[in-house]
């Protein structure tokens, strides 16, 4: 940005160099050349240092523009026990403007693209506004920020859960929703595995834990939000023992200690499975 054209045309010349000129390059139809071709010229006759100007300006808004991103990353981390949510008590004594630019930033460390100000309005206002029973729910571009304990959690829009199947192999390909390694003895002999992603209706028993509770009980218990208390694999071994991804083995009919190998989920999907 600091060299100008005249100065490339001048060292090209001086070298004999050729080159290829794009046709575009004089439609000034386009933005950017009629800025170049119809305005630029017209300010640098009445301000000659016009270009050397406006690139210091430009340079000054990158440099302030690099330490408030430091800054915001820095308060935002400060909160942060996971990175995947957003705690609500950081809007708090903060200004819209700086609610906004703090959202945006937690935002674009999710890798996602930015809502409009109108969506990014409507995030603020319903977190600040947000009880513990809220079903706040925001559709932005190809993810959904939504609500749970406090913070927003950034959710992407999930295909189809798979269905159920019996579990014969020890490697299981899930997909999009990852691999199971499970233990040869397991799959070996008179045993029946049920691969699903359904919650039980029944009460498990957790050993080492007292009581009984229905599996989503369990993963509430555990913090896991509601969304994602589907997302991962469950292992039904002759309708006595239940094995959850994340969570162990439960039973359906006692709370003593189970003694059974442990499968092991393999899976890459932050987006998908941000607890695990």
């Amino acid at each position: 940005l600091s060299v100008s054209k005249e100065q490339i045309l001048d060292y090209a010349t001086q070298r004999n160099l050729t080159w290829i000129e794009d046709d575009t390059n004089y439609d000034t139809s386009i933005e950017r050349n009629f800025l170049r071709h119809d305005v630029v010229p017209v300010l640098e006759q009445r301000w000659p240092q016009f270009g050397q100007s406006v690139l210091r300006a430009a340079k000054l808004c990158a440099e302030q523009q690099q330490v408030m991103d430091e800054l915001l990353l820095e308060k935002l981390h400060n909160q942060q026990s996971h990175t995947h949510h957003f705690p609500i008590l950081l809007l708090n004594q903060c200004s819209e403007a700086m609610q906004r630019a703090l959202l945006r930033t937690w935002l674009q460390e999710q890798k996602k693209p930015l809502p409009s100000y109108e969506q990014l309005e409507q995030i603020r206002r319903q977190a600040l506004t947000a009880s513990d029973d809220s079903q706040l729910q925001i559709q932005c571009d190809g993810y959904v920020v939504r609500y749970f304990q406090h913070a927003l959690w950034c959710d992407v829009k999930v295909a189809e859960l798979p269905g159920d199947s019996l579990v014969t192999e020890t490697n299981v390909d899930l997909g999009k929703w990852g691999k199971l390694t499970v233990p040869t003895e397991l799959v070996n002999g008179s045993n029946q595995l049920k691969l699903t992603f359904s919650l039980p209706a029944e009460k498990l028993a957790k050993p080492g834990r007292q009581g009984r509770k229905k599996l989503k009980e369990w993963l509430k218990q555990a913090g896991v939000p509601p969304w994602l208390r589907q997302r991962r694999p469950i292992l039904e071994l002759n309708e006595k023992y239940l094995w959850v991804a994340g969570m162990g083995w439960f039973s359906f009919q006692t709370e003593d200690t189970i003694s059974l190998p442990e499968p092991v989920w393999f899976n890459s999907d932050a987006d998908l499975f941000p607890l695990l």
